[in-house]
C-alpha cells in the first residue's frame, strides 16, 4: 500500500470512530500534508477521499462536527524540523478553505458523473451536461413550448397515450412519429426546415 494512501486509509478510520462515538465534536489529527490538503480540495479522483467527504458529509448532517488538523511529526529532529517549516509554507500559500462553492461544485461533478451513465436517456443527448439555460425573456407559453419539445412530448406525438389509441406514425416514413423526427430526421420536411432554420441535432436546434 502507497504511504498517501495509508494516510487516507488512517484518516477514513478515524471517521469511523467518529461514527460510534456520542460527542458531537471532533478533531483528526493527520501528519500527513498531503492528505489533508487533498481533503480540504475535494480531490475526489482519490477513492478514499471521495468516500471521506462522504461520511464527513453524512456527519455534519448528523449535527456532528468534525475539524481536520495537520500536525507536526518527528519534532526535534532538524532535519524533519526543517521540511515540516517547508511544507508549512506550501499549505498556507495553497490552502483553500472548505466553502458552499466547494461543496456545490463537488456535488455537481458527482451528479455529472451520474448523469454520464445514463447515455440511452432521452434527455442525454438534448442536455449532456444536465443544464438548460432558457432565455429571460420568453414568454411563460414560449417556454412551456421549449421544455415540452426539448423532452420531446407533444398532443401530437403523444395523446395517444391519454385516449387509448396507436401510436401515430409519420405517414411519409412509416415510422414512429416523435418531435425529433418531425424537427430533425423526416425527409419529406427537409424544405420546410431548410426554410426556417438548419440544425444538425435536437440538441443544436433546442439551445437557448
Amino acid at each position: 500500500m502507497r504511504i498517501f494512501t495509508a494516510e487516507f486509509y488512517a484518516i477514513s478510520l478515524a471517521i469511523k470512530v467518529v461514527y460510534r462515538g456520542k460527542e458531537k465534536d471532533f478533531i483528526i489529527f493527520s501528519d500527513s500534508m498531503s492528505s489533508t490538503i487533498a481533503v480540504r480540495r475535494f480531490q475526489i479522483e482519490y477513492d478514499l477521499v471521495h468516500k471521506i467527504i462522504k461520511d464527513y458529509t453524512g456527519l455534519t448532517n448528523s449535527s456532528k462536527r468534525i475539524v481536520l488538523c495537520w500536525i507536526r511529526s518527528h519534532v526535534n529532529i532538524p532535519g524533519n524540523e526543517r521540511a515540516d517549516a517547508g511544507s508549512l509554507l506550501i499549505q498556507i500559500q495553497n490552502f483553500q478553505p472548505v466553502t458552499s462553492h466547494l461543496v456545490s461544485r463537488f456535488c455537481l461533478k458527482q451528479w455529472q458523473n451520474s448523469r454520464n451513465k445514463c447515455v440511452k436517456n432521452k434527455l442525454h443527448s438534448i442536455y449532456p451536461t444536465g443544464t438548460a439555460l432558457h432565455s429571460k425573456t420568453l414568454s411563460r407559453r414560449e417556454a412551456v413550448i421549449l421544455n415540452r419539445l426539448h423532452i420531446g412530448h407533444s398532443r401530437l406525438t403523444h395523446s395517444y397515450l391519454l385516449s387509448g389509441n396507436n401510436q401515430p406514425t409519420c405517414r411519409h416514413c412509416g415510422i414512429p412519429l416523435t418531435v425529433k423526427h418531425i424537427l430533425v430526421k423526416c425527409p419529406n420536411l427537409q424544405d420546410i426546415r431548410q426554410k426556417h432554420f438548419s440544425a444538425a441535432s435536437l440538441a443544436d436546434l433546442l439551445q437557448c
